[in-house]
């Protein structure tokens, strides 16, 4: 019966991928390439796994259950349980924004796809990429999604046959169909905004793993030399490794992609040859160095999320050596309380498949999805009394005669325009023509789009005279920072003439209002308000706006400038100095204002200013239009 050998040099190669992820993390400045140790861990994961696979049916004893059994107490208990921490640290410095999008996360990630959660959302109303603890988990759902499919394919190929070739030419032919995948355009994924966490994109790295584990040992021609030649070619390829550790950074091209073969290759170069050799072998294996790679998942698991918590609280400040070597000795801390008080025990206690599906996965998991939804209705609350969004209110009773288009843009105008309405003699309607799938229903030609949706677009807007435009402008024109991790997927062509030409065709027979922007800022505001009572909120950097709002307003003015029956209304002005002022906050996230925000500047605005000239109120109000 043949038998799995420990390898303690695999167990020091992850210790060399994990601490180039962390290092990474804390300053990828210090080692660009760092996040290579993603890829360094597919390749083992995918070698051990079919080692293990092969060797259990060679010796008649692998189930499914058995497999899984061991998947389920080798991955969940530290997981889980470092889920309930994010979770609760989360709900009591979280926005209520911040937070749901780490419920979602959280809930993908118990069935074993967060991936693919951030492949869809990983974009507009989402934390920052630096501040969302569970963004790693991307990693390990991938390797979750291969190990329920490939086993069933082992299986089918390898338990009647046990010809280790034809299993071979099987994983050959998965591999460049997977690295096939990453050569097709972004553009083909019309469902995801990012491409980069998406497993068919990833699988074949783990297939070389899955492949290299097939492969007799190197021994050469015979005679001793083979050992100098597998020192040699093991002592090159871990180098190599370091050497791209330095040379990849995050603007590589073809990541994910061709780029990462050879980082890959390379680590299969070292798991095979140090094998048959010793210098590398026993470099790997000692002791100190074993350790680390014993506590990388532990390791893994909790540094992003250490960092990201410091990120939150520190902004850049989190990344001072100060701050950087607390974050380096909490990770390891706690990933040593983790390992031995909760994934070594757990891990190696004898329980049946069901017991370890039941009270492992199944309860953590609806209890943590449970708690995270009463925390998010409980911070929606604390959110909302923030930005009084429950408590103010203005009556206006006049008929609708205005209507107000545009995106999320327009719908945080609300405030802003019942007040100035209420106060000069009119009321608006608003319409989020962004959710009606037709953005801009003018074609180049100053024809109407005849498309159902934007058919339906130009009946609404005929039924007013008065029409208001308010879009975030920065997000389509692609010409200015925005707020989004993947600000190019909102990018519209030719914005600039769809806008003209959509505001002269509403100008034949209407008065048009083109409303400018607001800056976005690098954060919103509520996040002092959730650190305030820990005391937080004095380590906070000071809120920012991202960049330049005046020549963006600029440009939208020259656009609609000379056109006849349009009008500029600049809030700009008005916008308060402080994002905290006496009666709450004027921003909800980093570019959406609170009804306390809306309302203050429509305040504001009313002082010096008329938005509607009375004549033409007494024009909309009458009968005759």
């Amino acid at each position: 019966m043949s038998s799995i050998k420990y390898r303690a040099e695999i167990d020091g190669l992850r210790a060399i991928a994990v601490i180039s992820v962390i290092i990474f993390h804390l300053n990828s400045n210090w080692l660009p390439g760092g996040f290579l140790g993603v890829d360094i861990f597919f390749v083992i994961s995918g070698y051990l796994i079919t080692k293990i696979i092969v060797t259990e049916i060679e010796n008649k004893i692998f189930t499914y259950k058995n497999f899984y059994n061991r998947r389920i107490k080798r991955i969940y208990p530290i997981f889980i349980f470092i889920m309930f921490f994010t979770s609760i640290v989360g709900a009591l410095i979280f926005t209520y924004n911040d937070f749901n999008t780490l419920r979602k996360g959280i809930e993908f990630s118990v069935v074993l796809s967060a991936n693919i959660f951030f492949a869809k959302s990983q974009g507009y109303f989402d934390l920052d990429i630096t501040s969302n603890p569970i963004l790693h988990i991307w990693s390990l759902a991938v390797e979750e999604q291969y190990y329920l499919f490939f086993p069933l394919l082992v299986i089918l190929i390898y338990r009647k046959s046990l010809n280790k070739k034809l299993l071979f030419q099987a994983i050959m032919i998965l591999f460049f169909l997977s690295l096939a995948s990453t050569f097709i355009p972004s553009s083909y994924y019309t469902k995801y905004i990012n491409t980069y966490y998406l497993p068919q994109l990833r699988f074949f790295e783990l297939l070389i793993g899955s492949g290299l584990s097939l492969l007799s040992p190197y021994k050469g021609k015979g005679g001793g030399n083979y050992l100098i030649i597998a020192d040699l070619i093991s002592f090159i390829c871990l180098v190599l490794i370091i050497y791209c550790f330095f040379y990849y950074s995050e603007k590589t091209l073809f990541v994910p992609g061709i780029a990462l073969l050879i980082p890959c290759f390379l680590t299969a170069g070292v798991i095979y040859f140090s094998q048959s050799g010793k210098v590398i072998k026993n470099i790997l294996s000692l002791s100190f160095i074993v350790k680390i790679g014993l506590l990388s998942y532990s390791l893994y698991l909790w540094h992003w999320v250490i960092i990201t918590i410091f990120n939150y609280v520190l902004g850049n400040v989190s990344k001072s050596i100060l701050f950087i070597t607390l974050q380096g000795v909490l990770t390891f801390l706690l990933s040593f309380l983790g390992y031995y008080l909760v994934e070594k025990p757990i891990r190696y206690r004898k329980i049946s498949f069901w017991k370890a599906f039941v009270y492992i996965y199944l309860i953590p998991s609806i209890l943590i999805v449970g708690m995270n939804y009463l925390l998010r209705n409980h911070i929606r609350k604390i959110d909302r009394q923030y930005t009084k969004e429950d408590s103010l209110v203005i009556e206006n009773t006049l008929p609708s005669k205005v209507l107000m288009i545009g995106d999320s843009h327009a719908d945080h105008l609300s405030f802003f325009l019942d007040y100035v309405g209420k106060k000069e003699g009119w009321k608006a309607d608003i319409i989020n023509i962004n959710n009606m799938g037709c953005k801009f229903p003018i074609d180049k030609n100053g024809s109407i789009i005849q498309s159902e949706s934007c058919l339906s677009v130009m009946n609404k807007i005929d039924k007013y005279p008065v029409i208001f435009i308010s879009f975030f402008y920065d997000l389509y024109s692609g010409e200015n920072p925005v707020p989004r991790s993947d600000p190019l997927s909102y990018r519209e062509k030719n914005f600039y003439l769809k806008l003209q030409n959509f505001v002269r065709f509403l100008a034949k027979d209407k008065q048009v209002y083109v409303f400018s922007n607001i800056p976005a800022i690098s954060y919103s505001p509520l996040r002092i308000l959730h650190l305030k009572p820990f005391g937080l909120d004095k380590y906070l950097p000071p809120i920012t706006s991202i960049g330049d709002i005046k020549s963006s307003n600029d440009k939208i003015y020259n656009t609609i400038n000379n056109i006849p029956n349009v009008h500029w209304v600049d809030l700009l002005s008005f916008l308060p100095t402080e994002y905290n002022i006496d009666s709450g906050p004027i921003y909800k996230d980093q570019d959406h204002l609170t009804p306390i925000g809306s309302y203050n500047i429509g305040y504001k605005f009313s002082e010096s200013q008329i938005l509607l000239p009375k004549i033409l109120i007494e024009e909309i109000n009458s009968e005759k239009r």
